[in-house]
Order: structure tokens, then sequence, then C-alpha cells
């Protein structure tokens, strides 16, 4: 298959904490290390990545009340913006520019 590096982008979405570490261990580390391949193999071709999150603003402004599945999370409070589990995993986070 051949791809178009300067069309084409990566999405790396919701590799999160909360969501990745309801994951059994083993298949967690399986799943994060083929992200982290795909992520190099991305950078080696200077392909664009993009980083998709989910997390929401104190109130939980973003969160219709109709939307049930983010309702419990609202209730729950998690995913808020700055918090442990709202940050991308380690292993695919993005490279900080120096």
């Amino acid at each position: 298959m051949k791809i178009n590096r300067k069309g084409t982008a990566v999405l790396v979405m919701h590799w999160q904490v909360n969501m990745i570490s309801k994951l059994p261990l083993e298949d967690r580390v399986k799943v994060l290390g083929n992200v982290a391949k795909v992520i190099s193999i991305a950078r080696e071709c200077n392909m664009l990545i993009i980083y998709v999150v989910a997390q929401f603003r104190k109130g939980y402004p973003e969160v219709s009340a109709r939307n049930t599945s983010y309702n419990k999370r609202k209730k729950d409070m998690i995913l808020m913006e700055g918090s442990p589990e709202a940050k991308i995993c380690s292993e695919v986070h993005p490279n900080k520019k120096k």
C-alpha cells in the first residue's frame, strides 16, 4: 500500500491514561507498543501526527445533558482538564520540542 505522506495524517485518538487503564496489563502493553511503532514510523516519514483527547473544563460545559455516556464521567468528575487520568499515555505521548 502506498501512502501520500504529504496528504495523510496519523490520528492518535483517546490514548489517555483513563481509557487505556481499563485494558488488562498484557493487552495495554501490546497495543501501546503497536501505536508507538506507528507514531515512530510516521515521525521518520515526517508525517503529520494529530493527537485527539477527551477532557473537560470545570463544570463540564462541553457535555450535553442528553449525552448519557459522558454524563457519567461528569457525575464522577472523570477526564477533568489537567488531571492525571486525562493525560496521554507516556508510551505514545507527543515529542516535546527543545
